[in-house]
């Protein structure tokens, strides 16, 4: 029997302020979502299917993983082949045919196989407020390879403070029996008239799972995690507002379970699996008619994933290097053409750069020969697109209709193909059609490519 025990410590201090929480008595058919249209939409009034995790759901459940928090949301399948991964299926795809973003950036880059990954599993789940999974569209939206759908995740936010200084805290601590889990979580905000602040530590020891009856110990399955993130919020003036976050999280020794126990390897691990985000995100409002809003986000992402294994019988220890490093930069302009039609237009650049590497050591001998890494070493990948979206809005008909041009530069040079230069495209377009009989009952019909 596994027993669970949870601690849950929330401190305030110079005020008592309300925590940024969302009502746990709103009702599902008000719930706000942005991803869809890339503005505040009430989810019944949105023309796609969508699912929305809140904070409130994440407290109460308490899943280990971001991954494991999708499970049972309606339409999404998680598959989990190791306890440090976790890769969500939506529409019956997965792998790079989901799109992944976190407060809008791309979590998905050029090293994005087809199949499961375990990337999402990079997030700490304490730092993340809401999620919202948007499915079978979202190429117009966010770029053309989003085919199953969409999955966005947003980081914990401070909020400015009207009513003098104020400063929050909260602690967490969580152990489960048989050294399953061991979970130490400690957060501080800080609200002013027009500077704002979060932190957030995280620390996590994974033991081996242990499954019931007579499944016992599931050998190697545990790891170590540390995580941090971190969001200043500076107001500039009444109409602008710049934000600032830094986000971390360390993986080690990560095993792949079935590798070890079902494909005869000794080791077969995630020695490393580590991500780093960071980016500045600048809001401005206007009261003009074609330009009403403006965000710029320009952000980096450095993800790293160093790999072992040896099968048994074998000398020979392999170990593997990958280093993606990728620089964004997105604009999205929001219009407001009259009180029926608005609009949201924009660009968004991503480029990465791809290092791999690998040796392989002969334990007997201490040779050690480097050979080539699972990518082309010091590959180039540029993803660009322009995008126009469109929502109309007249009596009891919603129109919404976009159009984004997508184009890619890969640049390889590999040592059985030498020199490789490739530019695919691709132009995606959606529509869909919603009547409101009334405020709680509307049909829709879409089309998206």
């Amino acid at each position: 029997m596994v027993i669970r025990l949870c601690i849950l410590v929330s401190v305030m201090v110079i005020s008592i302020t309300a925590l940024s929480q969302e009502d746990s008595t709103v009702k599902p058919l008000d719930e706000v979502i942005l991803t869809g249209l890339r503005k505040e939409q009430k989810n019944l009034l949105s023309p796609w299917s969508a699912e929305r995790v809140t904070r409130n759901v994440l407290n109460q459940y308490q899943p280990r993983t971001i991954p494991e928090s999708l499970i049972g949301v309606t339409g999404v399948f998680v598959q989990k082949t190791n306890h440090g991964g976790g890769s969500p299926f939506i529409r019956g795809l997965t792998g790079n045919q989901v799109l992944m973003l976190v407060d809008g950036i791309r979590l998905n880059n050029s090293t994005f196989r087809y199949g499961p990954n375990q990337y999402l599993n990079t997030i700490d789940p304490f730092s993340i407020q809401n999620i919202e999974v948007v499915k079978g569209t979202g190429s117009v939206q966010y770029g053309s390879d989003a085919m199953g759908g969409v999955i966005q995740l947003f980081s914990k936010t401070p909020h400015f403070s009207d009513s003098g200084k104020r400063i929050t805290g909260l602690g967490f601590a969580k152990y489960m029996s048989g050294d399953m889990e061991k979970t130490l979580r400690g957060e501080m905000d800080y609200g002013g008239s027009k500077f704002a602040a979060h932190i957030g530590l995280t620390y996590r020891k994974f033991g081996d799972l242990k499954g019931g009856d007579t499944t016992g110990f599931q050998r190697p399955s545990g790891y170590d995690e540390m995580a941090a993130d971190t969001k200043l919020k500076f107001l500039l003036h009444p109409d602008i507002q710049l934000t600032i976050t830094h986000q971390f999280n360390k993986q080690n020794e990560v095993p792949v379970y079935h590798k070890v126990v079902l494909e005869n390897f000794a080791v077969n691990d995630m020695y490393l699996q580590q991500r780093m985000l960071n980016y500045a995100k600048l809001n401005i409002r206007t009261k003009e008619k074609w330009i009403s809003g403006i965000e710029i986000i320009g952000s980096w992402n450095n993800t790293q994933e160093e790999r072992r294994s040896r099968k048994n019988g074998s000398d020979v220890l392999r170990n593997e290097k990958d280093i993606v490093n990728t620089v964004g930069l997105t604009a999205d302009i929001s219009s407001t053409f009259n009180g029926v039609w608005t609009a949201n237009s924009g660009i968004e650049i991503y480029n990465d750069k791809v290092g791999s590497t690998r040796n392989d050591i002969n334990l007997s001998n201490l040779n050690n020969q480097s050979v080539r890494g699972l990518y082309p070493d010091n590959s180039k990948y540029g993803n660009y697109s322009v995008y126009s979206l469109h929502h109309l809005n007249w009596q009891k008909f919603s129109i919404e209709a976009g159009i984004r041009f997508n184009t890619f530069s890969i640049r390889i040079n590999d040592t059985a193909t030498g020199p490789v230069h490739i530019k695919p495209s691709s132009l995606v377009y959606n529509a869909s059609f919603m009547y409101h009989f009334n405020d709680r009952h509307h049909v829709f019909a879409g089309f998206h490519t």
